[in-house]
C-alpha cells in the first residue's frame, strides 16, 4: 500500500509543552498509527525535546521563511 503524506505548514515555534505542541505529535502519532507520514514546516528552530519526539515519530520538519512566497 502507497504510504501517504501530510504537510502541516504552520507559523509557531514549538518550544514548549503547551496545547499546540501536544495536538502536533498527538496528530502526527495517530496518522503514523493508520500508515501516513507528517511532514511540517515551523516558522523556527523546535525545541530539542519536539525535536526528538518528531524523530521518533519518523517526522521531518523543515524551518521556513514567514509569509510563505
Amino acid at each position: 500500500m502507497a504510504r501517504h503524506t501530510v504537510v502541516q505548514v504552520v507559523d509557531f515555534v514549538p518550544r514548549a509543552q503547551r496545547s499546540m505542541e501536544a495536538f502536533l505529535l498527538a496528530l502526527a502519532a495517530r496518522l503514523k498509527d493508520m500508515n501516513w507520514r507528517t511532514v511540517h514546516v515551523f516558522s523556527g528552530e523546535p525545541g530539542d525535546e519536539f525535536r526528538a519526539r518528531l524523530a521518533d515519530l519518523d517526522s521531518p520538519y523543515l524551518v521556513g521563511e514567514f509569509p510563505l512566497t
